[in-house]
């Protein structure tokens, strides 16, 4: 829509408002003995154009091609309804709720860090030994005064939850409202903040009943979460319109601030979160929270939610010397996924596994990480419960095991999409992997990169694998970065390091060099860091392969046509023995697609083991159903090409080492507990059986299978 892009006549979007009046901002008390933070004015904070030679992190519009978020097509929708306006019936509109015995909250005198201290610990929300940090004293001092909007810019894991807590301790009657981007965050903080015994409230679809609305109205609640979409609705609108309501507003948190910008295009939400302040006014601060938030996003601020241009920026940067960032190329086509062999190698252990999170911004490649990691989990005898996946689009109870089976490491692996991009505490995680870059910002890496190393003392390494067509060769660059963001480009592409590039990219101040900041940085000043490509060495035979010469040509369209017939069969018959009773949701495609299945027949006389049939097709129960379709496919061959060109070389179970040499020839071969010879008359059912025998067993269609 034309109304979505900036107009051409204005130089700079979104467009600054100045200042009409020259206020002194207010600066809270500092204690001498803390170290110094870097306070400053928002306004003044925002470098001017001549001070960089190109604008960093611009905004990603595609228009050409579709967008996607959480795997899906981001469609635009309008709702129903006019945003943070009550609900217009026929009968005669209601007044809003209000209680007359509440006070509305008044500006008060800054309290010093010690005070702050004293009043954690008595509360219980800070350990006896430990002293809040002194961000969280400036913004608290500042919420108190309810005279300027605040932007906090601090590292994950330094306790930002704190930010609406601490004004409470003082506003006995006061309540803090929160804008949390995700229903996993507004649960956690719900539940977090109960343990804590302050009462709280999420606000969403299946907990909005008009009790609630005059509860959370009434004062009851301290802290109240709720989503964009949930804050804009009727139902909240009764309580946002209530006098009662307003009074009591300690502040608006808006957490995980920087995906204002980056959510506009597909949460339009956010961009409406400003008409807030038309309701309840501007004297009710209004705090910004990110771990990233550069001058480009903290603009949008100022456009969306309505944040005041001579608000307080308080910017420690995400600097954390306990990450490692990794840049890997990737060497094979993404749907192999054979660049993350690491993951599982070869005599791995249970306990060996790295607790990791691996991110795909495509759902359906998503998933087929999950049924390839799974089967690959089942060759090395490993349960495949071991690896899980976590998206948007999967049941709410589903979603809820995950995450709980992942931080109790009975899931060592999760798959991911943004819905735990941010924001999200996980212990124990060692490893966070982004599988491929198109459409990724820098803000939304090192999002993800920090679910990384949040116990005490831990460190953990962020891989970004690299596809080919992000790489510099390819034309992409941070010059020309086309459609893709120029930070994530130059991360990917620098030969420097890394974290000089998040360092500018990203605006974090300047450090001291002490030794918290000399870390192993990345892999471009630590190569080591980088995992070990797995590499196989097969020794062969030249005899051997020139007797495989002829099986793997290229088959004829009609012995194509006359093995995929016959395996259609098969799945037929495997389905109606042993799916169709116990299964009957599934059909015979569910088991086995007919593309896969045309695949397979085009390459059957080159299929020699497991190994080489399971990247070629997409099976969800591998191992039900791979070592039966191997069978099929081998049997398929001697039926229609012959014995000598389906059996020399093939061997059975991907490694369970029974061979075929000299099927045709008349050789001995394994079949069973026993050997047996077979010479080159043997009846096509006898070398059926053989060939099914020397996988181990007869499968059971085999029996009664007839073509």
């Amino acid at each position: 829509m034309s109304e979505n892009f900036p107009p051409t006549s204005v130089s700079q979007w979104p467009p600054i408002r100045h200042r009409s009046s020259d206020i002194p901002p207010v600066t809270p008390a500092r204690n001498p003995n803390q170290p110094s933070l870097i306070l400053s004015r928002l306004d003044a904070a925002f470098p001017s154009p001549s001070d960089s030679p190109r604008t960093p992190l611009t905004d990603t519009k595609n228009i050409k091609r579709r967008r996607y978020q959480n795997g899906y097509e981001i469609r635009q929708q309008t709702p129903s309804y006019k945003p943070y306006t009550k609900q217009r019936t026929g009968r005669k509109r209601q007044h809003a709720i209000a209680f007359d015995d509440i006070q509305a909250l008044q500006p008060q005198r800054e309290i010093t860090h010690q005070r702050w201290d004293e009043l954690a610990h008595t509360a219980g929300i800070l350990p006896e030994n430990n002293t809040l940090r002194q961000f969280q004293v400036d913004c608290a001092n500042l919420v108190l005064s309810r005279s300027q909007d605040v932007c906090v810019i601090a590292p994950t894991g330094q306790g930002k939850s704190m930010l609406w807590v601490l004004p409470l301790l003082i506003q006995r009657t006061g309540c803090s409202l929160v804008v949390t981007p995700y229903t996993s965050l507004g649960l956690e903080g719900q539940s977090r903040n109960l343990n804590m015994g302050l009462p709280s409230v999420f606000v969403h679809a299946g907990q909005k009943g008009t009790k609630l609305i005059g509860d959370i109205a009434g004062g009851r609640y301290r802290v109240i979460f709720a989503c964009p979409e949930m804050l804009e609705s009727p139902a909240f609108a009764e309580i946002l319109h209530s006098t009662s309501f307003q009074a009591c507003i300690s502040g608006i948190y808006v957490d995980e601030a920087h995906l204002v910008n980056e959510s506009a295009s597909w949460r339009p939400a956010y961009t409406r979160i400003h008409l807030l302040r038309q309701v309840i006014g501007h004297r009710i601060p209004l705090i910004a929270i990110s771990a990233t938030l550069p001058s480009t996003y903290r603009r949008s601020l100022i456009t969306h939610i309505g944040l005041h241009e001579d608000a307080i920026l308080i910017n420690l940067g995400n600097f954390r010397p306990e990450l490692s960032t990794v840049v890997m190329y990737m060497e094979h086509e993404a749907n192999s996924f054979k660049d993350l062999v690491f993951l599982l190698r070869h005599g791995v252990r249970k306990e060996s596994i790295e607790k990791t999170i691996v991110y795909i911004d495509d759902l359906e490649m998503l998933t087929a990480l999950l049924w390839s990691l799974q089967s690959r989990l089942v060759t090395l005898g490993l349960p495949p419960t071991l690896v899980d996946i976590h998206h948007a689009g999967l049941s709410s109870d589903h979603q809820e095991k995950s995450l709980k089976d992942f931080e109790s490491g009975e899931t060592r692996i999760l798959l991911a999409s943004e819905k735990i991009g941010a924001g999200i505490n996980f212990s124990g995680v060692s490893q966070v992997i982004q599988y491929l870059i198109r459409g990724l910002t820098l803000v939304r890496w090192s999002q993800r990169h920090g679910r990384g190393a949040r116990d005490p003392g831990s460190t953990a390494v962020g891989i970004l694998l690299v596809e080919k067509k992000m790489q510099k060769e390819e034309g992409l660059s941070p010059e020309a970065p086309g459609n893709e963001d120029p930070g994530i480009l130059e991360l990917v592409q620098s030969t420097d390091c890394c974290q000089a590039v998040l360092d500018r990219h990203l605006e974090n101040p300047p450090r001291p060099n002490s030794p918290a900041s000399a870390s192993r940085c990345c892999s471009n000043c630590y190569p080591s860091l980088r995992p070990a490509r797995e590499h196989q060495w097969i020794m062969e035979n030249p005899e051997a392969n020139a007797k495989q010469t002829s099986a793997r040509r290229k088959l004829p369209e009609q012995q194509v046509d006359e093995i995929y017939q016959q395996l259609i069969k098969w799945r037929q018959k495997i389905w109606r023995d042993e799916w169709m009773e116990k299964w009957p949701g599934y059909g015979p495609k569910s088991l086995v697609s007919d593309a896969d299945l045309e695949c397979v027949a085009k390459s059957a006389t080159t299929i020699r083991s497991l190994d080489i049939l399971q990247p070629l097709v997409h099976i969800a129960h591998w191992s039900q159903l791979g070592p039966p379709l191997f069978s099929a496919i081998t049997i398929a061959v001697i039926d229609i090409v012959g014995e000598g060109e389906g059996t020399q070389s093939r061997g059975l179970g991907g490694g369970v080492g029974q061979r075929l040499e000299g099927v045709a020839s008349g050789g001995e071969v394994e079949s069973g507990p026993g050997k047996g010879s077979m010479g080159a008359d043997v009846s096509r059912e006898g070398t059926r059986a053989t060939v099914a025998r020397s996988a181990g067993k007869l499968q059971p269609w085999e029996h009664i299978i007839t073509f």
